[in-house]
């Protein structure tokens, strides 16, 4: 089962990498497409960590639901931070000469 999760994790995490690193170096500013191509692979990296979990406690049906839409929420307000940060700190020292 972890080997599941695993996979699907790194499946959703390129198209989000990709996607930072585009917006980072391209010349003009982040269009709108991009916005919600970015938002949508924030989503996409969210959803197979909250599937994992609520395999790993198989809950009953109704209490699932509740459950699974509050965790959806949770793991993508925890991801948006830290990858916001991230993007921060990318976009703020793009311009070091390393």
């Amino acid at each position: 089962m972890y080997h599941v999760l695993f996979e699907a994790v790194l499946e959703s995490a390129a198209p989000f990498v990709i996607q930072l690193y585009v917006m980072s170096v391209q010349e003009e500013p982040v269009s709108v497409i991009q916005m919600i191509s970015f938002f949508t692979c924030l989503l996409n990296l969210a959803w197979p960590l909250t599937t994992a979990e609520v395999i790993f406690l198989q809950m009953e049906e109704m209490a699932m639901v509740k459950y699974k839409l509050s965790l959806f929420v949770t793991q993508v307000l925890l991801l948006s931070s830290r990858l916001l940060g991230i993007c921060y700190f990318i976009f703020s020292y793009q311009r070091l000469p390393f």
